[in-house]
């Protein structure tokens, strides 16, 4: 992602067409501010979509660093063992037919 351009939030407000323009041309965010400090940050779809794609990523892998950290603590199943165990649910399920 793009460096942010910074603008007040009133500027942003009177000239909001410009600005809704500006973020979809040069694809980084507008960072807001509001008596100096920094208030908020505005985002075209494209850039929200990537920055929640990117989000979602980061949990991903967050997830699978703490599985395998629980593996190597005894405290949970390979995913080899997993598979094992949902064929065997599956072949129970199979047999009540």
């Amino acid at each position: 992602m793009l460096e942010p351009t910074s603008t007040t939030a009133s500027e942003f407000g009177a000239h909001i067409e410009d600005h809704l323009k500006r973020l979809t041309r040069a694809k980084a965010p507008t960072a807001l501010t509001r008596h100096g400090k920094l208030a908020a940050f505005v985002l075209s779809p494209a850039q929200y979509r990537a920055y929640s794609k990117a989000v979602e990523e980061l949990e991903t892998l967050r997830a699978a660093d703490e599985g395998r950290t629980e593996i190597r603590k005894g405290r949970g199943i390979t995913l080899s063992h997993l598979r094992d165990g949902l064929d065997q649910i599956k072949a129970k399920h199979r047999s009540r037919r």
